[in-house]
């Protein structure tokens, strides 16, 4: 009895064991054919990846499960099965049928050929994702923006109501240039300030006739974008234009100052000279840079002098100090009465650039007061005296500078150190 109840027992034992091996294998033989996939083809191994790294996104159809599934599912220019598709996926992954559409149009976009822009134009047309159509058209731009379906597609987009595509629409038709104006002008009064943006970029870059006065009005839009896009299309537009040069003068503030600057530089008018002297003290260190390189280059032109001579009587000092240093780099000789006089000047900055002035245009006469500048009550001028002194070797001055080592600034100390020293190594 004992042995017959061991037997039915090691058999019901044996039958236990089998059972669990088969359960044990399932995952083993479901493994293989998914480590194949993975292997053979990455965009799965992609998924598999994201769905156990990020299970929620990955099913939320818009990573690269939407990816994988449209290149498994829906080639590029497959059959009717596309249009129930997303639906049946959707219900499959519980995720909106839309998220997977999606997929399936970035994927079709991915396999749509710039040469051939008829599926381009379809996609810009009927995808259900304005990121979709958007960069169709973006794509259509580079293509053949010429073709009259192409051209037909970018001016539908002007309508579009998503301004993503909208913008698209436009920035893609600066192509065809001034031909397609009308269109692209009308988008000057969109809704969207990304699309005015974009709209007022293009027009003033056809460099038309009218493009100074959409500047002018994209400078005071109530959206910053706008008036960010206006200021840098004002450098672009042609400074021989006196359009452009009005528009200019009128956007000399905070926003646009750098761009009017640098326009009127190259306008060559000498009477914008004054408005670039008076910015070159302006608070915004772009606007400096590009008011000094106008004022160089007005002060050249033909016509520039009276404007100088007249900064020079001004109240600010510090215009008269701009304006010295100006005119003595550009005009020395005109410069020499004005440098030598402005050693006199009630404002030590005034005083300290026509120092540096005198030795920079090598101003004759200009010794004798630079050593009476030593005695100075701003050691600022009394270091920029020295300086110019040891630069025009004026062996003269040896004795000056030797009474200055025991001053009580340590810059001037310095710089008589610094020019003795050249003027002991001067030629005799």
């Amino acid at each position: 009895m004992v042995r017959v109840a061991l037997m039915r027992h090691g058999s019901d034992l044996a039958a236990a064991l089998r059972v669990v091996l088969s359960v044990l294998m399932v995952p083993f033989a479901l493994s293989v054919p998914l480590v194949a996939l993975a292997v053979f083809y990455p965009p799965f191994y992609v998924y598999l990846r994201e769905l156990f790294g990020r299970p929620a996104q990955a099913l939320a159809g818009g990573g690269a499960l939407g990816q994988v599934l449209g290149r498994m599912a829906w080639p590029p220019g497959g059959g009717g099965a596309g249009a129930v598709l997303p639906a049946r996926l959707a219900a499959v992954l519980g995720t909106e049928a839309p998220s997977v559409e999606r997929a399936l149009d970035l994927d079709a976009l991915r396999g749509a050929e710039p040469a051939d822009p008829a599926r381009l134009v379809e996609l810009a047309r009927d995808a259900s994702h304005p990121e979709v159509r958007a960069s169709a058209l973006a794509r259509l731009g580079t293509a053949r923006p010429g073709t009259p379906a192409t051209a037909r597609a970018l001016l539908d987009g002007l309508g579009d109501e998503s301004p993503l595509v909208r913008r698209a629409a436009v920035q893609s038709l600066a192509a065809l240039g001034p031909a397609e104006g009308g269109a692209v002008r009308g988008a000057l009064t969109d809704g969207d300030p990304a699309v005015r943006a974009a709209a007022l970029g293009v027009v003033a870059g056809w460099g038309d006739e009218d493009a100074p006065a959409v500047v002018a009005r994209g400078l005071v839009d109530p959206e910053p974008r706008v008036r960010q896009s206006a200021a840098r299309a004002l450098a672009g537009l042609d400074p021989a234009t006196p359009a452009a040069r009005e528009v200019a003068r009128s956007a000399l503030g905070p926003l646009a100052a750098p761009e009017a600057l640098a326009l009127l530089g190259r306008g060559g008018d000498p009477d914008d000279l004054p408005l670039a002297l008076d910015h070159l003290e302006d608070a915004d260190p772009r606007a400096r840079v590009q008011a000094l390189l106008a004022a160089r280059r007005l002060a050249a032109t033909e016509g520039a002098l009276p404007h100088l001579f007249e900064a020079l009587h001004t109240g600010e000092p510090a215009l008269r100090s701009r304006a010295l240093e100006v005119l003595a780099d550009r005009h020395p000789g005109p410069a020499a009465p004005s440098v030598l006089a402005s050693f006199s000047d009630a404002a030590a900055e005034v005083r300290r650039t026509a120092a540096r002035a005198a030795a920079s245009a090598r101003v004759p006469g200009a010794e004798g007061p630079l050593v009476e500048l030593l005695g100075d009550g701003d050691p600022s001028v009394v270091v920029a005296a020295a300086d110019a002194l040891a630069e025009l070797r004026a062996a003269p001055a040896a004795a000056p500078l030797r009474g200055l080592l025991s001053h009580g600034s340590p810059q001037v100390r310095s710089a008589a150190r610094r020019a003795l020293d050249l003027l002991a190594r001067a030629p005799r």
